[in-house]
């Protein structure tokens, strides 16, 4: 990601309007189930309105259920966008697109890594170490509700 096109889609996006990106460092994710990366942002002084340095970009895997999960979750962040005052413990949104002609998708998110660490590792996750009852109940509903 070139600090040009971060200053593109930022700009197509609605997020940035005025000024640009000077420089990006990007650091890449092991995630299993889609691109993700983590971007440290430098923008001009006069940039507005102020967007994070620390930001996280995600895109799906190609694949059939990669493309499907990602468009799913470009519209779960919409749907939230709508009426974020109700929902301050999910992180906003910077840019949230999906293309309906390929099936991608792209969100951009601010970067809270340096801070909040999830509650258990992916290994922990997959041999059910430490999983609450509470976690494997709430997904059961949510699979029979599909």
């Amino acid at each position: 990601m070139t600090p040009r096109d971060l200053t593109m889609m930022l700009s197509q996006a609605g997020a940035l309007q005025r000024g640009s990106v000077i420089e990006v460092h990007t650091t890449e994710n092991g995630a299993f189930n889609s691109h993700v990366h983590h971007l440290m942002v430098s923008y001009l002084p006069d940039a507005t309105p102020p967007l994070p340095s620390a930001l996280v970009l995600k895109q799906n895997v190609a694949t059939e259920w990669g493309r499907e999960n990602g468009r799913r979750e470009v519209a779960f962040y919409r749907l939230l966008a709508k009426d974020a005052q109700r929902f301050p413990m999910i992180i906003p949104y910077v840019v949230a697109n999906y293309d309906v002609s390929t099936g991608d998708s792209l969100l951009l998110l601010q970067d809270l890594s340096a801070t909040h660490h999830p509650p258990m590792t992916r290994q922990q996750q997959i041999q059910h170490e430490a999983m609450p009852v509470e976690t494997t109940l709430l997904a059961l509903l949510h699979y029979h509700r599909e």
